[in-house]
């Protein structure tokens, strides 16, 4: 809603009105944010209320565009951007927590999903090195994404050691990476997804990495682990194949168990690489992830680093002073930034994060 253009100080009856103006703003964010969480259907409904009624119009607007870019999913912000996995740390930059940092910051990536656990043991590699990188990286405001390779022999316990480090560490996600060993096993799946959301809050994201064709891997079982997903993260190695190819077939695979989707890609040559991050961004896809860093050479990190595509994803933790200057709010508990030059001028798509309460809300 617009500013007033006088000033009405002196005026205790406009004064007034503008106070029970500025409480009913307050209270339909607050109602429409609420619903736009429990139902997609009301955006139509919003869009129509926007046409006939002028006084509300710019307020509606401002929620429904928080919505073009992302998917919102049980109550969730979807990831975006690029991303890239840590498999053994002392094989990324020697170990060197800073320069693995500074390399991240400086190519563009959002967030970096590095190996926590294997089975229902902490991975041997990272073990002393995990936690101090996930605080740099957090610090430095890239997302710090933890995995685990999950073989389905004891999949509670597997779970909880899982949730207990993402507890710990306060990470924005956790990946299970989900293979051969699980095939056949659904009462596994199941057992492995339902420890694991008990005993995470409702906010933090999972994704299930695996196979980019399920047709060629049926027996896995994709809709008992994608039941307690927010994301779907397929595996996109193409080999010697059309990575356009490789990457369509996937998407088209994967749509119909309804999980968004953010796929990896594989270290490749440059023509490949560039043409398969040209067809994830035709399918409208928020980003993708790349595997893995150890394996990647200066030719990947250049194009990482000068690819305009999924470039514009930045994350701000704000104080309360900062959300003041800024002009945000706490509305219903949540960050709701409502000027739109405050988006723009850090890029298209901004997450914003509030230091006290964690709140996060997307702003652009």
């Amino acid at each position: 809603m617009s500013e007033p253009n006088t000033d009405n100080s002196d005026d205790p009856e406009l004064w007034l009105a503008e106070e029970i103006y500025a409480v009913a703003q307050a209270f339909i964010v607050s109602s429409l944010l609420i619903l736009l969480n429990e139902c997609r259907d009301v955006r139509t409904t919003l869009r129509r209320v926007a046409v006939s009624c002028d006084g509300l119009k710019e307020t509606i607007y401002a929620v429904l565009s928080g919505l073009k870019q992302i998917e919102i999913k049980r109550g969730v912000i979807m990831l975006m951007g690029k991303g890239c996995w840590i498999w053994q740390i002392p094989n990324c930059e020697k170990g060197d927590i800073p320069a693995i940092v500074a390399k991240a910051s400086m190519h563009g990536l959002s967030h970096v999903l590095v190996k926590v656990a294997d089975g229902a043991k902490l991975h041997s590699a990272n073990r002393k090195l995990y936690s101090p990188l996930i605080t740099a990286l957090q610090e430095a405001n890239i997302q710090a994404w933890i995995w685990q390779y999950a073989y389905g022999n004891h999949p509670e316990a597997e779970a909880r050691l899982f949730a207990q480090i993402a507890l710990d560490e306060r990470v924005d996600g956790l990946v299970i990476d989900a293979e051969v060993e699980y095939k056949g096993h659904p009462s596994r799946a199941m057992s492995y997804g339902e420890t694991l959301r008990g005993l995470l809050p409702r906010a933090i994201l999972v994704a299930l990495s695996s196979y980019y064709l399920p047709s060629y891997h049926a027996m896995l079982p994709w809709r008992e682990f994608l039941k307690y997903c927010n994301l779907n993260m397929p595996q996109i190695y193409w080999g010697r194949r059309d990575p356009v190819w490789a990457i369509s077939k996937s998407y088209d695979e994967n749509t119909k168990f309804g999980v968004p989707i953010f796929p990896t890609i594989a270290v490749s040559n440059a023509n490949k690489t560039l043409r398969g991050l040209e067809r994830i961004y035709e399918l409208g896809l928020p980003g993708f992830n790349i595997w893995s860093w150890q394996h990647m050479g200066t030719v990947q990190w250049n194009i990482l680093r000068d690819s305009p595509l999924f470039d514009s994803v930045k994350i701000i933790r704000l104080s309360d002073e900062e959300v003041i200057q800024c002009g945000a709010k706490l509305v219903a508990g949540e960050l709701w930034v409502k000027g739109r030059p405050f988006a723009e001028a850090l890029g298209h798509h901004v997450y914003a994060q509030h230091l006290r309460t964690q709140r996060k809300i997307y702003v652009g």
